[in-house]
């Protein structure tokens, strides 16, 4: 893995067989998540594609991919092309989204109230750019809350009411 990283570091290609070596150290669980994130950072910024580097993955055998990433669409793109076996899940996308924080949200409301549905749950502060509180919103109103959210209206606009949310500017 050591060997791959400094050869995309160097800005050179990586042979048939290291490619084939780095990614069977990923999928044996022998590497650090950041030699993986260094890893496909570098393969990308050597020209590699996503979907190059899914197919490449695929082709050992793997029947979820946990996608994370800066770029938006990534894991709707990915889901559009992989084997129709393989399950694609979105872990966080760019500034939109963090929904792995958002269903730990979720899982903590449900352990401590017992239920979602029918809870009124305010989200206070920062809306606009905030990816946990998206996930929450999704969230929370497919699993039946009533959603207000609260905060200045440079950072509440009302266009969150079209997402089914209850919009306010003031605590009162």
């Amino acid at each position: 893995m050591k060997r791959a990283l400094a050869v995309l570091v160097a800005g050179k290609h990586l042979e048939d067989a290291e490619m084939t070596h780095a990614m069977t150290t990923i999928m044996e669980g022998g590497a650090t998540p950041a030699q993986i994130g260094s890893f496909l950072t570098g393969l990308r910024a050597k020209g590699e594609t996503v979907l190059d580097t899914i197919h490449t993955l695929e082709s050992m055998a793997v029947d979820v991919f946990v996608i994370r990433d800066a770029e938006p669409g990534i894991t709707q793109l990915v889901a559009e092309h992989v084997q129709d076996h393989v399950s694609v899940l979105c872990a966080g996308e760019a500034h939109l989204s963090h929904p792995t924080q958002g269903l730990l949200d979720v899982f903590t409301i449900r352990e401590k109230r017992g239920r979602v549905a029918g809870l009124n749950v305010t989200i206070l502060g920062d809306i606009l750019y905030s990816r946990v509180a998206r996930s929450n919103i999704w969230a929370l109103r497919k699993l039946g809350a009533n959603v207000t959210l609260c905060g200045p209206p440079s950072l509440v606009p009302r266009i969150f009411e079209e997402l089914g949310c209850r919009v306010v500017w003031n605590m009162e």
